[in-house]
């Protein structure tokens, strides 16, 4: 069953990575079917640009990535899952790297363009939101545990097929059996 439930989700994923690619075409198609040289200019730029290694990775990353689980070997092989899902992330982190970047590196005045490179600050900013978010998801983790459903529905009494459902309506406060009572009843 678990596998089942992975590869729903890995279709899930090569859905929103197909819809991605899509929203990628549409904002090269939309800066030159909207006419302004300006916009086709940031867009190209992206792509051909001093940082279009950065644009190609998150391409490759978000969309050419989640396209291996067209085929069912893959959407059921759990280091393909891991591998792909690693990807995606880095894609992602590559995502807002090219929108913060490349928006910024080259401004309307020639002047003010220019090649960014990450100082110590930047570098420790970053790693301080991994560490930021790993600490409140290990945070989360200690105070609402991770628990399965299917773990708390499997040792609930309703759960065994033998249960007896009347034998919930004889118990007394303390969770205890009375006999006495369920005879009286009869």
């Amino acid at each position: 069953m678990l596998i089942k439930h992975l590869e729903l989700m890995n279709k899930i994923i090569l859905v929103t990575g197909s819809l991605v690619g899509y929203a990628y075409a549409m904002e090269f198609f939309i800066a030159w079917y909207g006419g302004n040289e300006y916009e086709r200019f940031v867009f190209m730029n992206r792509a051909t640009g001093p940082y279009a290694w950065a644009y190609w990775t998150m391409v490759s990353c978000n969309v050419l990535s989640p396209q291996v689980f067209w085929f069912k070997k893959f959407r059921t092989s759990i280091p393909v899952m891991f591998v792909v899902s690693f990807l995606v992330n880095i894609g992602m982190w590559f995502e807002r790297f090219v929108i913060i970047v490349t928006s910024l590196h080259r401004d309307f005045l020639p002047s003010s363009w220019g090649y960014f490179r990450p100082t110590l600050i930047d570098i420790f900013t970053y790693a301080g939101t991994i560490g930021l978010f790993f600490t409140a998801f290990l945070l989360f983790i200690r105070w609402i545990p991770m628990i399965a459903v299917s773990e708390v529905k499997g040792v609930l009494p309703e759960a065994d097929p033998h249960h007896d459902a009347d034998a919930h309506a004889h118990m007394d406060g303390d969770g205890a059996y009375e006999p006495a009572a369920a005879e009286a009843e009869c």
